[in-house]
This record gives structure tokens, C-alpha cells and sequence, in this order.
């Protein structure tokens, strides 16, 4: 059997020292998606991630649970809430944790969602 021992910044980590590495978010052309990318800390127990979305003025435009993360890399789709979500920043609010210890690290973004094309007649 052969075991690999991992020092440094890719060694896995305890809970208490997991963080976000990066996280970025990326506007689809439809206004009503955005591309999040994370990276986050090796680890040693697998975390789980809450995401909030809120516009402008702080109202809930979705948010997404991820249970049991496998890999320090991944990326999802989120879907906004509403009709027609206002242009604007959108903040992408991001808290890392486990059960016993719900809130190791947090993370705020934002997004700049562009106005809606005019539509074609009008």
C-alpha cells in the first residue's frame, strides 16, 4: 500500500481551517442565471456551502444548500427568482461549514447584472 503524505497549502485541512480560495460569479446573457466557481481549502471532512442571492436593495433573489462537498473545485448554476430581476449588483453571500460548526468561513460577491435588451418592435 502505498500512502502519499501532502505538506503545505495542499495538505487537507480540520474544519476550524477550511476556507474560500476564490469565488467568482458570472451573469449568463439571460439575466435569470448566474455561473458560480468555487475553490475552497483542501479538507479532511467534507463541508457543506449556503448560498444566498439578494438584488439591490437586499431582497432574496434564490439561494442553493450544497451538502457534503467531494472536491475543492466546483460550480453550479444558479437560477434568480422573480419575473424580471432588476439590473444591478447582485451579492452572492457564501458561508462555508459543517453541522457542529456551521459558519468557518464567509464569502460576499457581486455580480453586475446588465439592464434588459430592449425587445424588437418596441
Amino acid at each position: 500500500m502505498n500512502l502519499e503524505i501532502v505538506d503545505g497549502p495542499a495538505a487537507p485541512r480540520p474544519p476550524s481551517e477550511v476556507r474560500f480560495v476564490a469565488v467568482t460569479a458570472e451573469p449568463y446573457p439571460d439575466r435569470r442565471r448566474i455561473k458560480l466557481t468555487y475553490e475552497i481549502t483542501p479538507f479532511l471532512q467534507r463541508p457543506g456551502v449556503e448560498i444566498r442571492l439578494q438584488d439591490p436593495a437586499g431582497g432574496n433573489l434564490g439561494s442553493i444548500t450544497v451538502v457534503d462537498l467531494v472536491g475543492a473545485h466546483f460550480s453550479l448554476t444558479a437560477h434568480l427568482r422573480g419575473v424580471d430581476p432588476p439590473p444591478g449588483s447582485i451579492r452572492v453571500v457564501s458561508t462555508l461549514g459543517y453541522d457542529d460548526l456551521p459558519d468557518v468561513d464567509r464569502h460576499e460577491t457581486t455580480v453586475e447584472l446588465p439592464a434588459a435588451a430592449p425587445h424588437a418592435g418596441a
